[in-house]
């Protein structure tokens, strides 16, 4: 017996407009089923700080590997890029599960 693993891609869509928050429109790649569409509140608070700190760490990671052969001090972020890779990932779900309407 086999046993397909394939896996559906579904690509959210998010549609800027003046009004706060997002239109969107999920599709799939394949024939799963039809496009849905819906509506995203405007990005909390939260998830924009949590998203702007994972870039500084992630960020400052690549240049520690940039200078990693040279001995010079450099300001470290008290926070792990892992740490705040969860947290993002948290907001973005709390997010997408959000069922505020416009």
């Amino acid at each position: 017996m086999k046993y397909n693993a394939s896996m559906s891609i579904i690509k959210i869509k998010l549609i800027e407009t003046e009004a706060p928050g997002f239109p969107v429109t999920l599709t799939t790649n394949d024939s799963k089923f039809d496009s849905i569409d819906g509506f995203l509140p405007p990005l909390p608070s939260e998830l924009e700080s949590s998203l702007s700190n994972w870039q500084l760490a992630y960020n400052q990671l690549d240049e520690v590997r940039k200078i990693a052969t040279r001995i010079s001090p450099k300001q470290t972020i008290s926070y792990s890029s892992l740490e705040q890779r969860e947290l993002v990932k948290t907001y973005i779900n709390q997010w997408l599960d959000s069922d505020e309407r416009q």
